[in-house]
Formats: structure tokens, sequence, C-alpha cells
């Protein structure tokens, strides 16, 4: 049960730091396997945008990772076979460009880097997104491998990461830090704009200013979050429950201190709208990891 548990852990980590959360209702489903391919499905929703990497595809094509020489006893694959994989591909493409553009827009608009530089940074990013976006985990992998492949994902983003940062300057590492796995939060404001409606539009300095402060308020607590998540793990449950209930605080103070900014930079019905939504939102993630934790009501 602590391989288990240690292991659901990992994952709800890898969905609430990275990237981010999409709860998904598995309630005709039970037990610790169940758990397993919740956490999967999260991962898969989160990152519905983005599309299998190359090298998966190709493995899809032949399991072996390598275009062998086809016998001539076989026939040869047909010409619309063929013309749905280009186009398969190109989607892709179109995929993970349309994925770095919004997601790294404010961003982009502030750099100030040479032409090699810009590409080599394009091409670690789009490296980033594919290895987030590979199956690390499915229906038949073990928990060795799921603990193992998690590891190894988080290592290969780790490194991008870190030649990323070569690239840029101290206050663009900043920017990017918050930006990178920002693309369900980036999701969740322009939902509620589209709640607002025409009448209530936001200009582009107040949505910059929004975004900006949901990210540093997230990234406090989700470093937070990675440096008590093993303590609450091995904890016994008198102690899970009081450490559980230090991050659900921790986890207002995410919410209340979003929300100030957001009073400071909307009219009161917009405000209102967006604190009913985001409580909504705020539920979710707390539920997500009380779960994971093993507490009860």
């Amino acid at each position: 049960m602590k391989i288990i548990s240690a292991i659901l852990i990992a994952l709800l980590l890898a969905v609430a730091i990275s990237y981010v959360s999409l709860y998904l209702d598995y309630q005709n489903l039970e037990g610790e396997y169940t758990l397993q391919k919740s956490s999967y499905e999260k991962l898969q929703a989160e990152q519905d945008s983005l599309l299998k990497n190359t090298s998966t595809n190709t493995r899809l094509v032949n399991p072996y990772g390598q275009m062998a020489a086809k016998p001539t006893s076989n026939p040869a694959r047909p010409a619309n076979s063929n013309n749905r994989i280009d186009e398969f591909s190109n989607l892709q493409k179109e995929n993970l460009n349309r994925t770095l553009e919004q997601k790294y827009s404010l961003l982009f608009k502030t750099l100030n880097l040479s032409k090699q530089d810009q590409e080599k940074m394009r091409e670690l990013l789009l490296e980033r997104e594919r290895i987030l976006n590979t199956n690390s985990v499915g229906y038949f992998t073990s928990e060795a491998d799921i603990k193992s492949n998690i590891e190894k994902q988080q290592e290969l983003v780790a490194q991008i990461d870190r030649q990323i940062a070569q690239l840029l300057k101290p206050d663009e590492v900043k920017k990017y830090e918050l930006l990178k796995d920002s693309a369900y939060e980036q999701f969740q404001m322009n939902s509620f704009y589209d709640q607002l409606g025409d009448k209530n539009t936001l200009n582009e300095e107040k949505k910059t200013t929004l975004l900006l402060s949901k990210l540093e308020q997230k990234q406090a607590f989700a470093d937070l979050l990675k440096n008590s998540a093993e303590d609450i793990t091995g904890a016994s449950a008198e102690e899970k429950k009081f450490l559980a209930d230090k991050m659900h605080e921790a986890l207002h103070d995410y919410k209340d201190n979003y929300l100030r900014t957001a009073k400071e930079n909307l009219t009161e019905e917009q405000f209102n709208v967006l604190r009913e939504y985001e409580q909504k939102q705020f539920d979710e993630i707390w539920q997500s990891l009380r779960a994971g934790w093993q507490i009860e009501e």
C-alpha cells in the first residue's frame, strides 16, 4: 500500500505542478488500480491540445521503432494510408506550434535573442512539449515502470529547462518558469473571459496582470506542496490530517492572494463571476489532493 500510495502521490504532483489538472469523474470504478487509471486520464486530458510524439506514432506503424524493409510478398501500403499519416503529422506540427505561440506569448514579446538562439530555444520548447505528452502511464504499466517512467520524464524535462535558462536573462528565466507549465491556467483564464462576454472584455494589460498573479501564487503553492507531500504520505492518520489541513490553508492563501489582485483590476460584476468560477476550480484541486492522500471527510 505504501508503494501504491507513493506512486499515486507522484502522479498527483505531476498534475498539480506541471502543467495542470483536469478532473474526471469515475464513480463506477474502484480500488488502487482505478486511481492509477484516473490519474492517467487526467494527465491525458490536461494535454489534450497536444498530440503524440512523432517517434511514438512511428512505433505504432512499426512496433520495433524503425521502418524495416517490407518483404516482397507483403502488399504495399495504400497511398491513402500514407496520406493520412502525412496529414496527421502536419496536424501534430500545427498543434505544437500553436501551443508554443499561445503558452509563451508573454515571453516571446519581450525576448531579444539572436536568430540562432531563437531557433535553438524553439526546438527545445518543442522537444519539451513532446516529452510531456509521451505516454508514461498506461493500463498495463507495472507499478515499478510507472515510477521509473515518471522519473525519466521529469529528468528529461529538467534537462531542457536548464538548457533554456542558459539562453535567457534572469528576469526572462523567471517569466519562463511561470509560463512553462501554465497551459491549464491559461485555459481557465480564457474560460473566464468567455463567461464575461463581449460587454465585459478586459484589455491585454489587465489580462497579463491576472495571469501572472495566478501563476506566481500557483508557483508558491506548488513549491510548498512538493516539499510537504512526502511527509504527508508517510505520516500516521492523525499527523496526516494535521499536515493536510496546513496544505488546505496554503491552498486558500493561493486563492485569496490571487483574488485580491483580481479585485483591484476588475469591476464588481467581473470579480463576482471570477470568484464563483475559481471557487469551483480550487474545490476540485483540494478534492483531488485529498483523495491522493487517502484522507476521509
